[in-house]
């Protein structure tokens, strides 16, 4: 590169899944705006109904508070560890309820339960990645606004995105989680003191009838506690989080407690920390993901500190809801605790549904779904599974060899409850910008995976139980790799496909650290054997294909593109990476087309506006680079890359300080997007304005990974501004 094309504004190449200006993986993927929520149904009814709300000349509010990751036993009042006084408090005012479950093991699916008064087998949504919850569901909040509620939700983290389906009935959805994250193996999340606090604000504005859900995350792993919370736990940081938690929710609960409102405290799911073999949570359905605590305050009738012992499940909280409230709850499947909490007679021989499909849906392994019955958990796998969980607690018992007639009854009973299900199932192939943030969670999905539809037999090889091993593998070298012991990740790599040669996700890994070992026609070869496997996900031939691509291969590349696009026409990440191969072949026409159909299937999908703008810059058409950039921040004005590329459309047309004005923001919006640091620091040097430019070109000269020094010139840069530094006596 030589010396006049360091000194041009760099809106940044054909990145490598979308066509951004960012090049790190670290730089925030651009997220859909927060939406006002509701669906059609709603809101035409919202605006009407307000004006009923008082007449009786009190108002009545409904505060819904969702822990993320909460095991029931990791609270004081249940008896756990944590220090919790807040919510044992709210315990001892109302009910707490001691074997409360939830339906699945992710946020996404136990939500849409919370919300919908559905089990996932009638709601259709079974993972975080690869699923909205439909627009004809008829949800929590679109049900009080029709009843004249104000309708407010503050969520802590990205799995709960307005573009999820959520927000349906919300006038507020307020899913503003920052900025972005610190590396991109972490999710950006907002405390939960702040999720508190944004909430607190909006309800005090309320002056009529209201309803509040307030999510927060801060249990989900990675456990970062702040202090002083992190020294009270420092071998317990899982501890230290649900400790932070209660003492953040201190203030809301004390609001809610003053304005007389019901309060509902649940867990989304728990948290396996080692048990089973699993750290986490999304594969097994054992009651440390499964059990979940369930508070009740603010209801007349209820009897201070009781605690309901009968099993009840999330889908029972909105019939709660409604009937106190004496709104019907036509339209949902679970049953109004209020006898229970009025200590009445309540009729409790009913089973509970749930699943856990993210493995099957994500990797082909065997289904997981199963069924509560009266003093009985059964577990349907390859491997069967029949526990007394009231006496083995910790499933360590599988009593299904010797129960045959009961597992048999459980079967039956699981199927006929499958067989009248079949709700309003919406899967989409998920964009790369989604993936991505998911991903930084742990969850590996891809959107495209099987249905966990029985259409294949599978086997003891297939169950979970026997899989997990190899998991745990591929998670251990991807450890290896970050500590940059790449021989030994890549031996434990191909240890687990020697098992299991269709275990993607260990292949794709092994790709990413050979191909970044410069190793790309090894992993070409191997990765073009894969994909004529039936085992191919769209995920590995877009790798294939971005590999083919970086090595020049553009019509290999467009050709393997083209088969995955002739399998699924509207998948986001196939199409992008297509139009970035077209393009840097030079046909452009082709790769305007691709992007225009793109943004067909999703016009406010941010990166593709970002993607056709940094074509246009590219070509010299800078004023139609810029209506794109500006278009993509009006879908979502947190991108960072979107001002990046506006500035450098505004400083290539001449508007020099409205460039780094963009420049400006865009680093405010992430602090390691590299391009705009160089172009924001180079321009101001070349201004004349040689403190503030310095300045900005030392930022980035810290923030450059030493792999892409050469693209980024930092040896150049670091000459420059010593010379600077020198002449100008900056110190």
């Amino acid at each position: 590169m030589n010396e006049q094309r360091s000194h041009r504004a760099r809106v940044g190449g054909w990145c490598r899944w979308t066509l951004v200006p960012a090049l790190l993986a670290a730089a925030a993927p651009a997220v859909a705006p927060a939406s006002p929520g509701g669906s059609a149904r709603s809101a035409a009814a919202a605006s009407g109904a307000r004006s009923n709300t008082t007449q009786a000349g009190e108002s009545r509010g409904v505060l819904l508070v969702t822990i993320d990751t909460l095991r029931r036993d990791a609270l004081g009042a249940y008896g756990g560890p944590a220090t919790t006084p807040n919510l044992d408090s709210l315990a001892a005012s109302g009910a707490r309820f001691s074997q409360a479950v939830a339906h699945a093991v992710l946020t996404l699916p136990s939500h849409t339960s919370i919300m919908t008064g559905l089990d996932p087998s009638r709601h259709g949504v079974h993972d975080n990645v690869g699923f909205r919850a439909s627009e004809t569901l008829y949800t929590w909040a679109e049900r009080l606004q029709e009843a004249g509620f104000a309708t407010g939700a503050f969520v802590g983290a990205f799995p709960l995105d307005s573009q999820f389906g959520l927000s349906q009935g919300f006038e507020v959805y307020d899913d503003y989680y920052g900025s972005v994250a610190s590396s991109p193996f972490r999710m950006i999340e907002r405390p939960g003191d702040e999720v508190v606090a944004a909430a607190r604000r909006w309800i005090r504005r309320q002056r009529g009838d209201w309803f509040a859900w307030v999510h927060v995350y801060d249990p989900h792993a990675p456990y970062t506690p702040p202090a002083p919370y992190d020294e009270r736990h420092p071998d317990a940081p899982y501890v230290g989080e649900i400790e932070f938690v209660d003492a953040s929710l201190a203030p809301l609960l004390g609001d809610a407690s003053r304005r007389g409102a019901m309060v509902i405290v649940t867990a989304d799911h728990g948290e396996s920390l080692g048990e089973h073999g699993e750290e986490t949570h999304g594969v097994f359905a054992y009651e440390a993901t499964l059990a979940v605590p369930l508070i009740v305050a603010g209801l007349p009738g209820i009897r201070p500190g009781s605690v309901i012992s009968e099993r009840v499940a999330h889908e029972d909280l909105l019939p709660t809801v409604l009937d106190a409230l004496g709104l019907p709850a036509d339209g949902t499947e679970g049953r109004s605790l209020l006898p229970l909490l009025r200590g009445q007679e309540f009729a409790a021989d009913r089973y509970v549904y749930f699943e856990s499909l993210s493995p099957n849906l994500a990797r082909n392994w065997a289904p997981l779904r199963g069924v509560y019955d009266g003093p009985w958990k059964f577990i349907d796998l390859p491997l069967p599974e029949l526990y007394r969980v009231a006496e083995d607690p910790g499933e360590t018992r599988n009593l299904a060899d010797g129960e045959a007639v009961t597992l048999a009854r459980l079967k039956r009973l699981l199927d006929d409850h499958l067989a009248g299900a079949g709700g309003p199932e919406t899967r989409v192939t998920e964009d790369p910008a989604t993936l991505r943030r998911l991903r930084a969670l742990g969850y590996v999905g891809s959107g495209g995976g099987p249905r966990a539809d029985g259409a294949r037999e599978y086997g003891p090889d297939d169950d979970p139980k026997n899989l997990m091993v190899l998991d745990h593998a591929v998670q251990e070298a991807v450890v290896a790799a970050e500590r940059g012991d790449l021989d030994a990740a890549l031996a434990q790599l191909e240890e687990v496909l020697r098992q299991r040669p269709d275990f993607v996700d260990a292949l794709s890994v092994w790709a990413t650290i050979e191909n970044g070992r410069g190793h790309t026609e090894q992993v070409i070869e191997r990765l073009s054997a894969a994909v004529e496997q039936p085992w191919a996900t769209p995920k590995l031939r877009s790798k294939l294909g971005l590999y083919l691509m970086e090595a020049g291969r553009y019509d290999e590349a467009a050709s393997v593109l083209e088969g995955a696009l002739a399998r699924q026409p509207d998948n986001l990440e196939v199409l992008t990476l297509l139009a970035t191969v077209h393009a840097r072949a030079g046909r452009d026409g082709e790769a305007e087309r691709l992007l225009e159909h793109a943004l067909a299937v999703d016009p406010t999908y941010v990166p593709l506006y970002v993607n056709r703008g940094t074509l246009r810059l590219e070509r010299g058409r800078f004023e139609q680079a810029a209506a794109d950039f500006r278009e993509a921040i009006r879908y979502d004005p947190r991108s960072s890359e979107a001002h990046n590329g506006l500035g450098v459309a505004y400083w290539q047309s001449g508007r020099q300080e409205q460039a780094i004005e963009e420049w400006r923001t865009a680093i405010s919006l992430n602090d390691n997007n590299l391009d705009a640091l160089r172009n924001l620091g180079i321009n101001l040097v070349r201004l004349n304005r040689f403190a503030e430019g310095v300045e900005v070109l030392d930022k980035l000269i810290a923030a450059t990974p030493e792999p892409l020094w050469e693209r980024y010139q930092i040896p150049q840069i670091r000459t420059m501004v010593a010379r600077i530094k020198r002449d100008q006596g900056i110190r």
